[in-house]
């Protein structure tokens, strides 16, 4: 009886994995290219063209405060490998006066120890003074622009 139940369940288990398989070419189909279609080569190479291993960005503001002294505050959200990163935003302090555009670098600090491979959204936050009547911010990360935000007032 053992081997009965045994052997019904290995012919199970192969076809099964039989009806898995792709079905076998035939020489009437048509050849298979290389190419991917154009709209995913575009998201593709926008994806591989975002520094630091960000996989994605989006909803990014930023805005100049009325306060004396004037403030900025820029907001936004990438998107991580994995989960429990440290992410911050800092401007250079030794930024040459009467600018209209600033820079803020995007530092990243991973997470220690084993961590899932989940892409996870991480939320981007800068609030300091301003040095200057900014119209737009420059995102970096490693050296390389990120993003440009336009400033509203």
């Amino acid at each position: 009886m053992k081997i009965t139940h045994i052997l019904t369940t290995a012919a199970l288990g192969a076809l099964l994995l039989a009806a898995c398989q792709p079905p076998a070419a035939t020489t009437e189909e048509a050849p298979a290219t290389t190419e991917a279609p154009a709209t995913t080569q575009a998201a593709a190479g926008a994806e591989a063209a975002l520094p630091c291993g960000v996989l994605a960005q989006r909803d990014w503001q930023a805005t100049l405060g009325s306060s004396t002294p004037a403030t900025l505050t820029v907001s936004g959200e990438i998107d991580l490998g994995t989960p429990g990163y440290g992410v911050s935003l800092a401007r250079d302090a030794n930024e040459a006066a009467g600018t209209t555009t600033t820079v803020l670098t995007l530092a990243l600090r991973a997470p220690s120890g084993m961590q899932a491979q989940v892409v996870t959204a991480h939320p981007v936050r800068y609030f300091g003074p301003a040095g200057g009547q900014y119209t737009s911010v420059q995102v970096v990360c490693d050296g390389a622009p990120l993003t440009t935000i336009n400033v509203t007032h």
